[in-house]
C-alpha cells in the first residue's frame, strides 16, 4: 500500500508510474509526497513534475515549479530537482542554464545524483568542445566511486583521451579502472578497447589477458569481438620437425 511508503519511496514510485504513462497516478503520489513536509520529497516531487508540465507543453509552470523544487531543500536534498533543471533546460536549448544546473548538482554532495550530473556536465562538454573541462568532470565522477556512474565515465574518458587528447597512458588507465571496477556492462566495453590499446603498444601478452576476461564476462556484443581478438592474436603453433633419415 502506498500508504505504508515513506516520503521518499513514495517519490520513486509516483516517478516509475510517470515512467510508465500513468501520469495522474503519478501525480497523486508526488501531491502525498510534497504533504509530508519532508525536504528531500518536496524537492524531487516538484522539480518532476515540473517536468511533466515541461512535457505536456506548459513550459513557464514547468520551470516555475523546477525552481521551486531546487529552492525546496539544501544540499545535497536538492540534487535531484538541480539535475531535473538541467535536463529541462537542455531540453528547452538552454545549454549555458544546464551547465549551470548540472555543477551545482555535481557539487551538491549528493550519492547519486551527483555523479549522474557530473556525467551528464561531461558529456554536454565534450559537445561544446571543452575537452579540458570534460575531462575534469569525468574525473571527478570516476573519484566518486559510484556503482554506475563511476565505470561509465572510466569508459567514456577513455575515449576521450585516446581520440581527442591522444593521451594513450591516460587512455589505459581509464579504461583500466573501468575493467577493475568489474562493472557488467562497462567494465567489457573499456576491456575490448584496453586490449587493442595494449596490443597496439607491443603488450600481446597482456592484451589477450583482458581479452579472455571480456570474453568470459559473456557479454552480449563485445564477448564476440574479444573472442575474435584472441583467434587473430593467437600465436603460432610449433609444427612437427622432419627427422633426418
Amino acid at each position: 500500500m502506498t500508504d505504508d511508503l515513506d516520503p521518499m519511496a513514495l517519490v520513486d514510485r509516483a516517478d516509475g508510474l510517470a515512467e510508465e504513462g500513468r501520469e495522474d497516478e503519478a501525480r497523486a503520489l508526488f501531491a502525498q509526497a510534497i504533504a509530508s513536509g519532508v525536504p528531500a520529497a518536496v524537492s524531487e516531487s516538484k522539480a518532476l513534475l515540473g517536468a511533466m508540465l515541461i512535457s505536456s507543453g506548459d513550459v513557464d509552470g514547468g520551470q516555475a515549479l523546477i525552481a521551486e523544487g531546487v529552492a525546496a531543500a539544501r544540499p545535497p536534498d536538492n540534487g535531484r530537482a538541480l539535475t531535473v533543471r538541467g535536463r529541462a533546460l537542455q531540453h528547452l536549448g538552454d545549454n549555458a542554464g544546464a551547465e549551470v544546473a548540472w555543477r551545482a548538482a555535481a557539487a551538491s554532495g549528493h550519492p547519486d545524483r551527483a555523479p549522474e550530473a557530473g556525467m551528464l556536465l561531461a558529456e554536454l562538454l565534450v559537445e561544446l568542445d571543452d575537452t579540458d573541462g570534460a575531462r575534469a568532470a569525468f574525473q571527478q565522477v570516476i573519484e566518486s566511486g559510484h556503482i554506475l556512474y563511476a565505470p561509465k565515465a572510466a569508459h567514456d574518458l577513455g575515449f576521450e583521451l585516446l581520440y581527442t587528447a591522444r593521451d594513450a597512458q591516460g587512455a589505459y588507465t581509464a579504461w583500466k579502472s573501468a575493467v577493475d571496477s568489474g562493472h557488467p556492462e562497462y567494465g567489457p566495453l573499456a576491456g575490448v578497447h584496453l586490449g587493442k590499446l595494449l596490443h597496439e603498444g607491443g603488450d600481446p601478452e597482456n592484451a589477450r589477458v583482458v581479452w579472455q576476461w571480456v570474453v568470459d564476462s559473456r557479454h552480449p556484443v563485445v564477448a564476440a569481438e574479444a573472442a575474435e581478438n584472441l583467434r587473430l592474436t593467437a600465436p603460432p603453433k610449433k609444427g612437427w620437425r622432419r627427422r633426418r633419415s
